[in-house]
């Protein structure tokens, strides 16, 4: 068996008509967090493995209890939903019937017909300042769950939330993910609408015209919502390789992330059909797991309570079967930070590169990218960033940009099924010859240093032409450690642990600052799970070797400022 053999195997029975049927028939459960679709969506899942005899397993928690410092959420299924005009004239905006992301996900329910004043952008108190929206449906733009509290606390019947960046014609998904014991306080109805029909209200408005707005929410909260996680794995042996996929989101959105739960489902089926006929042996001391979860709850809950020993690599697909021309998107290999790379995610990348290199250049031996492909370094968001806090190497392919992303327009008219299918059999044919050891040391190391060469180059032919300078006086030997146990950084932990001035303050100020924010959600907290404990300097340095440039110091001490006041890094001897 070499690797050419395993490839061949597994492109034989990866089946892209059985691809595509996937996807339709995940994305037809309104998988958001918390729903009891998201539990159906799981069950459905574990079906399918089990149909080739993998060895599967459901593994449920709860999203009443805490893992890591995700705070908990309340369970919610959404029946129904709309937003109408009912003056000037009567029409339906959108409904649920035609838009599966017009209701905020875990608004609470209500009917509410009311006149419509519109706001803009709203970030604190000083925004509503001299303006009444008592009794009033509110339209506006914001943090989501920051702009909801303030509108419903001066006396707003109803709000509609819309994302200034999303496409015009795009009704946006947005969620308020509330506490259990927050729903109490949660009264008024939330929906989300297009940039273009804001802009026609707004328009009427500004004409002086009265306009009347009907929203509809027909939801329930649930009190008993489970995180299910599906696991199944091929092989043995006490080391893993992952791939892995987050399952949750609005009904028939597609990229964002059935893409991914699609093509991990038909990666592992294909391998199964392959060993079912003897055409591929199981591994014997490294077993392939396939993983679904919600993102974030599930990884999480899942990898603090296992025996994480032996897990040598995670595979995160996100996002990745996108109609670039389409979205205007880039399929992307995310890479481990500096230190946290693995050589095994060097084997990754190289036949991830080799499976797209599909069209002949000036001879047979030349070949170019069928489609846009970069590699990039560590950038967060997605379940990668948990295998990481707990120390796992981990990267992540994914489509970014995506003019659609996080709205109905998601849809399975912009999946292509030729890109996930090429990253499938990729992914499987590499963590499928590593773990039969048809890769020789010299290879795989070979492999590495010309992997590790083209990140650094083009990271630094990229990294913007600036040098902070370092002054000895900052206290750059100053260390810092980290108090909370390996999760992933939300601004939902934020809020609880800061006043609801604080925290409007502190939002305002890292949604200023993008570099700021990766550093107080990701870096940060990532390099002191790894490290344990760092300097300044380390953590300067660090960051300069994953990205091209010397970043302030002022910066990095203004990160470790706001850790500090929420009790996640702490100064150390």
């Amino acid at each position: 068996m070499d690797l050419e053999s395993i490839g061949r195997a597994i492109r034989r029975y990866f089946s892209i008509r059985e691809l595509v049927d996937y996807v339709a028939m995940v994305s037809r459960y309104n998988r958001i967090q918390g729903s009891s679709d998201l539990e159906r969506a799981a069950t459905f899942i574990a079906s399918q493995l089990e149909e080739l005899d993998l060895k599967v397993e459901i593994r449920r928690y709860s999203y009443s209890s805490r893992y890591g410092i995700l705070p908990p959420v309340a369970g919610w299924d959404l029946v129904y939903g709309e937003v109408s005009m009912v003056k000037p004239r009567r029409e339906t905006i959108h409904s649920t019937t035609t838009c599966s992301t017009v209701v905020v996900a875990h608004s609470p329910p209500g009917t509410v017909e009311a006149p419509t004043i519109f706001l803009g952008e709203v970030r604190n108190e000083r925004d509503l300042e001299g303006i009444d929206v008592s009794n009033k449906i509110v339209i506006a733009s914001g943090n989501t769950s920051i702009v909801y509290r303030l509108v419903q606390k001066h006396g707003a019947v109803g709000l509609v939330l819309y994302r200034s960046s999303a496409h015009e014609e795009a009704v946006p998904y947005l969620g308020l993910f509330p506490k259990p014991d927050d729903v109490p306080n949660m009264r008024i109805p939330a929906v989300a609408m297009s940039r273009k029909w804001v802009d026609k209200i707004r328009r009427m408005i500004d004409r002086g015209e009265e306009v009347v707005l009907r929203i509809v929410v027909e939801a329930r909260y649930r009190s008993d919502a489970a995180i299910p996680v599906v696991v199944a794995k091929i092989g043995s042996g006490r080391r893993e390789l992952h791939v892995v996929a987050h399952l949750c989101h609005p009904a028939h959105t597609v990229n964002d992330n059935v893409s991914g739960v699609a093509t991990v489902l038909e990666l592992a089926r294909s391998i199964a059909r392959a060993v079912r006929r003897k055409e591929l042996e199981e591994p014997s001391e490294t077993a392939l797991t396939f993983v679904f979860f919600p993102e974030f709850y599930g990884s999480v809950a899942y990898l603090s309570t296992r025996d994480r020993t032996g897990i040598e690599l995670c595979v995160n697909l996100d996002m990745v079967g996108e109609k670039q021309e389409d979205t205007d998107s880039t399929l992307r290999f995310v890479a481990s930070p500096s230190f946290a790379r693995s050589r095994i995610e060097a084997l990754v990348f190289r036949e991830v590169f080799r499976e797209l290199s599909s069209h002949s250049g000036l001879g047979e031996a030349t070949k170019f990218l069928g489609c846009r492909f970069d590699i990039v370094p560590y950038e967060g968001g997605s379940d990668h960033d948990a295998y990481l806090a707990f120390g796992i190497p981990a990267v992540m392919l994914n489509q970014w940009p995506d003019k659609y992303y996080h709205s109905h327009l998601d849809n399975v008219s912009r999946f292509d099924p030729s890109i996930a299918s090429r990253v499938g059999i990729a992914v499987g044919r590499a963590l499928m010859g590593y773990a039969h050891g048809v890769i020789g040391e010299e290879e795989l190391e070979k492999c590495f240093r010309y992997y590790e060469m083209l990140l650094e180059s083009s990271t630094m032919l990229r990294a913007p032409a600036r040098r902070a300078e370092v002054s000895e006086e900052m206290k750059l030997e100053e260390r810092f450690g980290i108090k909370v146990p390996p999760s992933v950084v939300t601004l939902r932990y934020f809020a609880e642990k800061l006043s609801e001035e604080e925290y409007v303050k502190l939002v305002e100020e890292l949604d200023k600052d993008e570099v700021l924010k990766f550093l107080v959600v990701r870096y940060v907290p990532l390099v002191l799970w790894w490290k344990k404990t760092a300097s300044v300097k380390d953590i300067i340095e660090l960051f300069e070797k994953d990205y091209g440039w010397r970043i302030d110091v002022g910066k990095i001490r203004k990160a470790l400022e706001i850790l500090r006041n929420v009790d996640i890094v702490e100064r150390v001897a």
